[in-house]
């Protein structure tokens, strides 16, 4: 089993300062494994090991560092969001 990740839109994010905040503040959680930040797309790629709790978590960490998320999409632990046609055959 693979760790369940997040992929964060963060329209806030402009240059690597902003994107080593982010990766700093999101990396201290507990469960987190894997934090990946692109400033240039403005997205973030979150793993980790435990409950949905921690992804509801994320958000609040990133608010409370003063940037917005805009857009969310869970990934399982394949890399299959919830629309992926693969993982229903």
């Amino acid at each position: 089993m693979r760790p369940t990740q997040l992929v964060l839109q963060v329209p806030d994010m402009h240059c690597e300062g902003c994107a080593r905040t982010i990766q700093e503040r999101l990396s201290r959680l507990e469960d987190v494994s894997n934090v990946t930040v692109d400033p240039r797309t403005k997205k973030v790629v979150v793993e980790w090991w435990g409950s949905a709790k921690t992804g509801e978590r994320l958000t609040e960490v990133m608010a409370s560092a003063g940037f917005r998320v805009q857009r969310t999409e869970f990934l399982d632990g394949n890399g299959h969001g919830p629309a992926c046609e693969c993982s229903k055959s």
